[in-house]
């Protein structure tokens, strides 16, 4: 019996190597179990090496699992260092243009604004000046999907940041309650980030900041998707309409308390594996991974976790 020209062990190099491999394993594996010798560590391997030929039939290689399985528990430790509770840096404000006459000088875009309302209105430090998204359909063109403000960071593209949003007194039924985040580098290509829940809506929260978002590049756009409101209402469109009295961007920072903030040697182990993860995230997706490359890897979570463990 032969494999059939268009069969993957004929047209993929991996696929052989793979299935070879399990073969010879196979017939090792026979000789055990007929000489009643055989262990639960071979049956482990054996399923090892099918798994492997499953995977490079599917493109992927042993390596390349690993490696995805290491990039995770990378982003792990490394925030288990940097601190989840991480605030806005009050010296990085990121937006810092809104001139409604002039878009060049305008960082903010909505896909469905009020008429009228002004960007200027979410950076001048007044509450009770505002901006709305069209929540009355016979004065704009409804949009398919959710209202949402999008910012343009221009020269100032972040990694991780804090949004900080302060509710207009006036209207205390349109602050965000959920919304899903994206980001992008060319405004077209948008990559989904995550969904913030249950944003505080009681009329006792005059200004929110939010959790950090750790982007892990950098990104230039940030566009927040109003998925819910606080009371929901009106939908126009796609979804609800909000109203926000001030927001802005801030670039994240550790908390004084993480052990990023307080140890030198965790915040440059840190560093180090930080700096190492964009490469790694490129050969996961090109499937280009060495063992060395996890070796590599491998080494610098080690250092950082075990300065965690005993620092």
């Amino acid at each position: 019996v032969v494999s059939a020209d268009d069969a993957p062990y004929k047209t993929n190099a991996a696929v052989k190597t793979a299935a070879d491999i399990l073969k010879a394993a196979m017939e090792q594996a026979a000789a055990t179990v007929e000489a009643n010798t055989a262990t639960a560590e071979d049956a482990d391997n054996l399923r090892r090496l099918a798994k492997d030929v499953v995977n490079a039939i599917n493109g992927e290689t042993s390596t390349t699992i690993a490696l995805d399985s290491l990039i995770t528990k990378a982003e792990e430790t490394w925030l288990q260092a940097y601190g989840t509770d991480a605030v806005a840096d009050e010296s990085k404000k990121l937006v810092t243009e809104a001139d409604d006459n002039d878009p060049e000088h305008c960082q903010f875009y909505c896909n469905c604004p009020y008429p009228n309302n002004k960007y200027a209105n979410l950076i001048d430090g007044n509450l009770n000046s505002y901006f709305f998204s069209l929540h009355n359909r016979n004065h704009g063109t409804p949009p398919e999907g959710y209202h949402y403000l999008q910012v343009d960071l221009k020269d100032n593209a972040t990694d991780a940041f804090v949004f900080r949003f302060g509710r207009n007194p006036s209207w205390p039924t349109f602050p965000w309650k959920t919304v899903d985040i994206y980001v992008s580098n060319d405004s077209t290509e948008w990559t989904y980030i995550e969904r913030l829940t249950n944003l505080p809506t009681g009329t006792d929260v005059t200004y929110y900041d939010s959790k950090a978002v750790i982007l892990w590049q950098q990104y230039r756009y940030i566009r927040f998707e109003v998925a819910e409101t606080a009371s929901n209402s009106p939908i126009v469109g796609g979804g609800p309409a909000f109203c926000i009295g001030e927001f802005q961007v801030y670039k994240a920072k550790s908390a004084d308390s993480s052990p990023y903030s307080t140890n030198e040697d965790v915040k440059a182990a840190a560093d180090n594996l930080y700096a190492a993860l964009p490469q790694a995230r490129i050969k996961k997706q090109d499937k280009t991974a060495t063992e060395e490359d996890l070796n590599n890897l491998r080494s610098l979570l080690d250092t950082l976790n075990d300065l965690l463990t005993n620092p």
